[in-house]
């Protein structure tokens, strides 16, 4: 079993809460600097916001006012802006400068942005749903029709794209760029692969076990007994280390999980929106709901040494 570090939540702890009905995501640079995306609607101030290690609060760094998500590798924010026709605007997740922006002339149900390509999922009324490829400057490069469940997602490695939905019962990889379909590695249909998002390893669960996989190679790095109830949010650069999120009976926790060791410390417990840790796997932050209307969301963050100790900054 999974060796257990139980640790107690310091009473005071360096925390930021805000109103927000979507989900507050978070992005842990090396420092320690957090990246903070408050999507529109049903927030006071969407947009994104920097929070510097030993400062009091967040700093707005930009409003992006439609709703908006990281890019898969976490590196781009994505702004989808509905109207007549869709479209998209990319903001580096960085500073917030613009990267580019996408016209289409249907609906965007999903995207995802890497490099110089973005690929978009579109809905055109009375047709097939496309998976387009385009230009950060908006030009069209390729165009395929895909079924109609679609989580879209750039590989690890950017050489393919994904769709993660499996609702089509169909694992689905298309080539960069010409968007021709290809064949899915052996390894990836055994039991259930699902992807870790800013990451070069993809998670496998198979009887009771959970591996770490490169997915260069295909073989497990590190395997653990685990729940199946158990979701990896993000790992560290080098996948030994990672903030997982269980769900329990009547509540949710996070702990920060040495997959080399088994060495877990548990962090919080609640409604956890998201969590998030450096590629040393040192610094980790999340975000937990509550409130009378469960719209007030609370991030936290907090550092953990080799051994598994834990403080909060106050």
């Amino acid at each position: 079993m999974i060796a257990a570090v139980t640790v107690l939540l310091a009473s005071q702890t360096f925390a930021w809460t805000v109103k927000s009905r979507e989900l507050v995501d978070v992005e842990v640079s090396a420092s320690g600097t957090l990246t903070i995306l408050l999507s529109a609607p049903g927030t006071p101030a969407p947009g994104l916001y920097h929070w510097k290690s030993g400062v009091a609060e967040p700093t707005k760094i930009c409003a992006i006012i439609a709703p908006s998500f990281f890019s898969f590798n976490r590196r781009i924010v994505i702004e989808r802006i509905h109207g007549e026709h869709d479209s998209l605007r990319l903001y580096d997740a960085a500073n917030c400068a613009v990267l580019g922006h996408i016209e289409t002339t249907g609906r965007v149900m999903d995207a995802d942005a890497r490099g110089a390509l973005v690929a978009a999922a579109v809905d055109y009324p009375g047709e097939a749903r496309s998976l387009e490829l385009y230009t950060k400057r908006g030009k069209r490069v390729a165009k395929t029709d895909i079924g109609r469940n679609v989580e879209l997602g750039f590989a690890p490695d950017g050489k393919t794209l994904l769709n993660f939905d499996l609702s089509d019962a169909v694992n689905a990889l298309w080539k960069i760029r010409s968007l021709d379909r290809v064949r899915t590695p052996l390894w990836m249909n055994k039991d259930e692969v699902t992807f870790i998002p800013g990451a070069q390893y993809v998670k496998h669960y198979s009887e009771g076990s959970l591996s770490i996989v490169p997915w260069s190679t295909g073989k497990p790095k590190y395997t653990l007994p685990v729940a199946r109830t158990v979701r990896v949010r993000q790992l560290s650069g080098d996948g030994r280390y990672g903030v997982v999120h269980q769900r329990l009976t009547l509540t949710d926790s996070v702990a920060w999980l040495d997959f080399a060791t088994g060495t877990r410390v548990q962090l919080g417990e609640g409604s956890i929106d998201h969590a998030a840790i450096n590629a040393n796997g040192t610094k980790v932050a999340w975000t937990q709901r509550g409130g009378l209307l469960g719209d007030e969301v609370t991030v936290l963050r907090a550092t953990v040494g080799p051994t598994g100790a834990i403080s909060f900054e106050n």
